[in-house]
């Protein structure tokens, strides 16, 4: 009998864990507020490639009412997980942001798409929590000594101003004590961390976390979304001010570029699995290619994944799993090298990946290395396939 690639123990540990991010409301809120605010960061794109050395102002603008909507759409969820109203505190975290982002001489609008999108993701929770303490606290303090209607609004008012005061003697002691917003200083710490997606080895551990749960059946990117999108966002906003201010490009790791390179075709690399289903006609699996390789150019598999099946497949663990993890470095490296340029648009989902690739960048060299990536994928599933195909004609 031979050994589980997985052990069941090990394959308890990792569902165990999937089902906690699943589980999880404010994980959850997070994927859902960064999933609706991906087509946003189209407009981003679209005026800085418009008003490149004219607009530049434009283009911060828009990158800063991204973040705000993503502030205003975490407090909604975050709010209705706690069942208080949709804009409760909303205006406690929008001036807690804005205090910690702008120094006296840091002012930029564009720092609301980039940094506050992180911030926001430590300190709405943790306002909207502290509010509601302090909140108790003011009520009781008050007691019966001014009606309800009116006790209620001068308690959030007086939680405001404590709460706005808290942030304004903050953000004071980081200037004097730093010389930099508070935002500044945490963001040089945590950058480094924040950045290791732009580092090749990482984004191959990052696919083969995605492939290992595809592996064990369970939607991998959904597992991981929750803590990558929000980052991806800010990367692509980054990408977007720099570019039009004529600045290098520090990001690798967007949206795009794990969605139409790095899991091209879907998860697994699976376009190279049906194009060798579909080179011989009459193969068991051929009509399974031809279902597969519209929806494959969508970025969708399902239909390959489950109807081989690939999950829990020992045969296809190295094609499936390790092979992608390893192009994923390489194609990382080519992107990291500046041999291909780095994403300044956030394409609209729902193309062919072909022409999000190309619109990633507005380079003809984004296709050509799908297309390496494409003809890697099916030298990787050859031997397998072909072992797939001889196994079920006999």
């Amino acid at each position: 009998m031979k050994r589980e690639i997985i052990s069941p123990k090990a394959e308890g540990k990792l569902l165990e864990l999937a089902g906690k991010v699943e589980m999880n409301p404010y994980l959850q809120a997070i994927k859902g507020v960064a999933k609706n605010l991906l087509a946003l960061t189209v407009v981003g794109s679209i005026l800085a490639l418009a008003s490149k050395n004219y607009l530049v102002d434009l283009t911060s603008i828009s990158v800063g009412l991204i973040g705000i909507v993503f502030i205003i759409n975490l407090n909604a969820e975050i709010n209705k997980i706690l069942g208080n109203e949709a804009n409760k505190y909303l205006l406690i975290n929008l001036l807690a942001i804005v205090a910690l982002l702008f120094g006296k001489s840091e002012f930029d609008l564009s720092k609301l798409g980039t940094m506050g999108i992180i911030l926001s993701l430590i300190f709405v929770p943790i306002n909207i929590k502290f509010a509601r303490k302090l909140e108790n606290i003011l009520d009781q303090i008050l007691g019966e000594k001014i009606p309800f209607g009116a006790k209620e609004k001068l308690v959030e008012v007086l939680a405001l101003i404590i709460i706005g005061l808290i942030y304004t003697m903050l953000s004071y002691l980081s200037e004097k004590i730093f010389a930099m917003s508070l935002a500044s200083a945490i963001f040089f710490i945590a950058n480094p961390v924040l950045n290791i997606f732009d580092q090749p080895l990482v984004l191959g551990v990052l696919v083969f976390i995605i492939q290992l749960y595809w592996y064990l059946g369970v939607h991998g990117d959904s597992i991981v979304d929750p803590f990558i999108l929000p980052l991806a966002i800010r990367n692509i906003n980054e990408n977007i001010i720099n570019w039009s201010r004529g600045l290098e490009l520090d990001h690798i790791f967007t949206e795009t570029f794990l969605s139409n390179f790095l899991l091209l075709s879907g998860s697994g690399l699976t376009i190279g699995l049906i194009i060798i289903l579909l080179l011989k006609k009459g193969n068991p699996f051929y009509e399974l290619g031809q279902m597969s390789i519209k929806p494959a150019l969508l970025g969708i598999n399902e239909n390959i994944v489950f109807g081989i099946p690939l999950t829990k497949n020992k045969d296809f663990f190295l094609p499936f799993v390790i092979g992608p993890s390893l192009v994923a470095i390489l194609i990382s490296l080519a992107f990291k090298y500046g041999y291909i340029g780095k994403a300044i648009i956030q394409p609209v989902g729902g193309l062919p990946f072909f022409v999000q690739g190309f619109l990633m960048n507005l380079s003809l060299k984004s296709i050509l290395a799908q297309l390496v990536i494409i003809g890697l994928a099916t030298l990787m599933y050859s031997p397998f396939a072909y072992k797939l195909i001889k196994e079920n004609n006999n």
